[in-house]
């Protein structure tokens, strides 16, 4: 695999983690890439085996579980923390994966 392509792959993940509470489009991972989106979502597909979208929710739900377990926070302040508008939604994508 090119070294330019997982760098940049590479970046947008660290883009993510250090963004997770912030809403995050395809548009802002493929400029933080320095591709065109379309480009951007193969290239990161084959290096990490899912598409940019699921692996952010991943991230998002594995940070959810995280502060679920340390802290003392409610479900609500959580899902709002990582990203989520919807608690609603939050809850289902979590009951879901966990």
């Amino acid at each position: 695999m090119d070294d330019v392509i997982v760098k940049a792959v590479e970046r947008v993940i660290r883009a993510m983690r250090d963004n997770l509470g912030e809403p995050i489009t395809i548009d802002d991972m493929a400029r933080t890439a320095m591709f065109s989106k379309f480009h951007f979502s193969r290239m990161f597909q084959r290096v990490t085996g899912i598409s940019p979208g699921r692996f952010l929710s991943a991230l998002r739900l594995q940070e959810a579980k995280r502060l679920l377990l340390t802290s003392d926070l409610t479900v609500a302040d959580i899902s709002h923390l990582v990203g989520y508008n919807s608690i609603g939604t939050f809850s289902s994508r979590f009951r879901a994966s966990v």
